[in-house]
């Protein structure tokens, strides 16, 4: 298992990658948020897994950035305007 996983320069601390029989897996975990963690798997290749797991990642991100589910009052509570 890569906790840290370094490769062509780019340093990925957001997910563990791991062969699964004869595939490879990647999870991202999403502790931080109280939610359970991510998980694909059946890629070919450890490179398909990164590359799947950056898209995944960059989607989880942008999700929690900007909430849906919020009302105006309660964005508006998270501020003081006093």
């Amino acid at each position: 298992m890569y906790s840290v996983l370094q490769e062509k320069g780019v340093k990925r601390n957001y997910g563990k990658f791991q062969k699964a029989w004869k595939t490879w897996e990647f999870t991202i975990s999403r502790a931080k948020e109280n939610k359970p963690p991510l998980t694909k798997d059946g890629f070919r290749t450890k490179a398909d897994a990164i590359e799947a797991a950056d898209k995944a990642n960059g989607e989880l991100k942008n999700e929690s950035q900007f909430a849906r589910d919020i009302t105006l009052y309660d964005f508006l509570s998270m501020y003081d305007f006093t």
